[in-house]
């Protein structure tokens, strides 16, 4: 296999004169073809924060590398960028969470507690949290293809980067072939006032399915 790995260094705060630089780490799995075509496909995870390079070893079953090349770019703030924007103790408490072992009103003010916590670091770390945008990310993937030489590529994103995806093809459409988007989470969407409702929904479909159906209501 013909793997190519290195950085895309960008400003933290691309509005801010003097920011900091920031590297975002980024595989290159090269097409099987000896002379692939021009436009490559781009695939960034979801999250927001989820790492897309995390655990790639292998383009083996990548099926677009059978004509193009396929590229991954690790979000900014992500666990392999750097800085990696990480609050450990959030994910311990979500653990508990999860585990049943915290819940209802002592839950929320553990993790209001630790992000302000996080918060708190990350900032007196240097860290300018105004920077970690979906639109900064945006730009980061243009960036990105003009540094590569791409005139035009593919983009692929799923949940989270679905969002990221919308954003560059507003501004930067002209580098935009086409765009695969899976499981879309739309820029007018706020996940967290409406995962709740969507999940109440979808499972009132299936009782309300199930309630017509009589080998599924006598069972139930």
């Amino acid at each position: 296999e013909r793997v190519n790995c290195g950085f895309l260094v960008v400003p933290e705060h691309r509005e801010a004169p003097g920011t900091r630089a920031i590297r975002l780490p980024v595989m290159i799995f090269r097409s099987r073809l000896a002379v692939p075509a021009a436009d490559p496909v781009l695939f960034m995870a979801g999250g927001p924060g989820g790492s897309t390079v995390a655990g790639r070893r292998s383009g083996k079953d990548l099926p677009f590398i059978d004509d193009r090349d396929f590229i991954l770019l690790e979000q900014r703030g992500a666990h392999h960028a750097q800085p990696a924007l990480q609050c450990p103790d959030i994910n311990r408490l979500k653990g508990e969470v999860a585990a049943g072992r915290l819940r209802g009103t002592a839950a929320t003010e553990a993790l209001s507690a630790a992000a302000a916590a996080c918060r708190r670091q990350l900032t007196s770390s240097g860290v300018d949290l105004d920077g970690y945008t979906s639109a900064a990310t945006a730009d980061d993937i243009e960036d990105l293809r003009k540094a590569l030489g791409y005139k035009t590529w593919n983009l692929q994103g799923i949940s989270y980067s679905t969002r990221l995806m919308l954003t560059v093809l507003r501004r930067h459409p002209a580098g935009v072939r086409s765009v695969i988007l899976d499981s879309v989470l739309p820029p007018d969407v706020n996940f967290d006032e409406v995962s709740a409702a969507n999940l109440w929904r979808a499972l009132n479909a299936v009782f309300d399915a199930c309630a017509v159906d009589r080998r599924c209501s006598e069972a139930n």
